[in-house]
C-alpha cells in the first residue's frame, strides 16, 4: 500500500470516529435537554394541582364539572306582568358569583387540566342535572339557598356545625353548633371602606350520582364577597394552608369556614376552621 493511501485511510478513520462521536453526543445532549424539561414541567404540574386535588377530590377522568351559578332575576321598574306582579328582567347571576366561577376555572384548569375543556357554566334555575350520558358529572355551587336553588335543594333537612344566620338581612352571621348548642358565632362587620364577611365551603356527597362517589360542593356567603372570597380559597395562590387541613382531617365529607376581608374591591379570605361532617348529619 502506499504511503498517502495509508494516511488518508488513517486520517479518514480519524475524521469518521471524531464525526461520529459529535453526533452521538448531540444526540444525548438534545434527548437529556428534552428530558429535563418533561421533568421539571412534570414536577412543577405535580407541585401546582396536588393541594388542589388533595382538597377537591375529584375524579381526574370523570365527566362534565357543572358550575351552578346562583340566579338572580332584577325587576325592570315600572314594567308589570299581566296578573299585575313586577316583571323581571332576563335571569342574570352576582358579581361575586361571576368573580367566584372565574377563580373555580383557574383551579380546575391547574388541577385537573384533562377536564378543562369539560367545565359548564349553567343559572341555578336552569340546571335539571346530568345529561343521560354523563353520570360521571360533578357539581360546584355558587351562591346562598336564596338565590340557588341547587344549595338550597342540599340545605334543607340538614344539620350541620356551620350555618348562616340571616335574620338579620344587614348583620348577618355564621353560627357553629355542635351537638345542638351554640358554641360561637362569627359576625359580619362593615366599618366604612373595610368589610368582613364570611363564606361556607362545603363537600357533600352528590345525590345526583348513584354511587354516591362523587361530591357537590356548595360555596355559600354572607354576601357576595363571601361567595367570591370562597372560590378564591381554593385557587393556587391560597389553596396550600388549606390542603394541609385537608391532609390532617382526612375525611372526605366537610364544611371549612372561610372569613373574607374587604378592602375597597379587594377580597382576601382566610381559613378559619375546617369541620368533618358526621354521617348522621348528613343526608
Amino acid at each position: 500500500m502506499r504511503l498517502d493511501n495509508f494516511i488518508n485511510s488513517l486520517f479518514s478513520l480519524f475524521t469518521d470516529g471524531i464525526v461520529s462521536n459529535l453526533v452521538s453526543s448531540f444526540i444525548v445532549l438534545v434527548v437529556g435537554s428534552i428530558a429535563g424539561i418533561l421533568f421539571a414541567n412534570f414536577r412543577d404540574f405535580i407541585a401546582k394541582s396536588r393541594p388542589i386535588r388533595r382538597v377537591l377530590r375529584l375524579n381526574p377522568h370523570g365527566g362534565t364539572l357543572y358550575v351552578v351559578a346562583a340566579t338572580i332575576r332584577p325587576q325592570t321598574p315600572g314594567a308589570v306582568q299581566g296578573d299585575g306582579s313586577p316583571q323581571r328582567a332576563t335571569p342574570s347571576t352576582g358579581l361575586g358569583e361571576l368573580k367566584a366561577a372565574s377563580y373555580i376555572n383557574q383551579a380546575l384548569t391547574v388541577g385537573y387540566p384533562r377536564r378543562a375543556n369539560r367545565i359548564e357554566l349553567v343559572l341555578s334555575e336552569t340546571f335539571t342535572g346530568f345529561k343521560e350520558d354523563d353520570k360521571s358529572g360533578e357539581i360546584i355551587s355558587l351562591g346562598g339557598p336564596k338565590f340557588n336553588e341547587m344549595t338550597r335543594s342540599y340545605r334543607e333537612g340538614q344539620q350541620l356545625a356551620l350555618a348562616f344566620d340571616l335574620s338579620d338581612p344587614g348583620n348577618a352571621s355564621v353560627v357553629e353548633r355542635h351537638a345542638g348548642a351554640v358554641v360561637r358565632t362569627y359576625q359580619q362587620v362593615r366599618t366604612g371602606e373595610h368589610r368582613k364577611d364570611f363564606g361556607i365551603i362545603m363537600r357533600l356527597p352528590n345525590r345526583l350520582d348513584p354511587g354516591k362517589e362523587n361530591a357537590v360542593f356548595l360555596l355559600e356567603g354572607a354576601g357576595t364577597y363571601g361567595v367570591e372570597g370562597c372560590a378564591k380559597m381554593l385557587t393556587l395562590a391560597r389553596i396550600g394552608g388549606f390542603s394541609r387541613y385537608a391532609r390532617e382531617l382526612k375525611e372526605q365529607w366537610w364544611q371549612a369556614l372561610v372569613e373574607v376581608s374587604v378592602e375597597g374591591n379587594l377580597v382576601t379570605p382566610t381559613l378559619v376552621r375546617v369541620i368533618a361532617i358526621s354521617s348522621e348529619n348528613r343526608r
